[in-house]
Parts: structure tokens; sequence; C-alpha cells
């Protein structure tokens, strides 16, 4: 799992470790449970990412891969993308 920025800083953790699960939904809320500080990046609610959160299976967006219920395989890559927040 490829920690985003935003939540290395928030949560002071490395850019990549290693989240248990067999499909994506697992990864995400697993890191979510480790990380209490990043649900609220990630999570609408239970059932749905925060709007512009992209996920990738290496180099796949889930969305081609059957979203949240997409299984990984043991070792795959996954990328989690957050949107960037501008204001003025």
């Amino acid at each position: 799992m490829h920690v985003p920025e935003p939540l290395r800083r928030a949560a002071g953790k490395p850019e990549a470790l290693s989240i248990p699960g067999s499909t994506v939904r697992e990864v995400l809320k697993n890191l979510a449970a480790q990380w209490p500080e990043c649900s609220r990046a990630l999570w609408a609610d239970e059932e749905r990412l925060a709007a512009g959160v992209a996920v990738f299976v290496g180099i796949t967006p889930i969305r081609v891969l059957g979203g949240l219920n997409a299984a990984i395989e043991e070792g795959a890559e996954v990328f989690v993308l957050l949107p960037l927040l501008v204001g003025g």
C-alpha cells in the first residue's frame, strides 16, 4: 500500500506499508482501522469513498477492476490518490 503524502504527514507514517486484505475495500478499511486519522480523508460513509479519492491496483483504476470489491492478490501494490485542496 502506497500512502499519499497528506496522510503520511498527518499520521507520521512511512510512504509504503503492508496492509492485509483480499479486496480493495478490506485493505482500505484495515488502513483506516490502523490509522483512524485517515478514515475521514478516505471515506464519505461506511460504503463510499470520499469525493475525489482515486484508488489503483498497480496502474489500473479500481473502477475497471470492479470497484471496492475488486480482489487483490498478495503482494499487489495499491495506490491511493487524494484530491488536492486549494483555497483562496
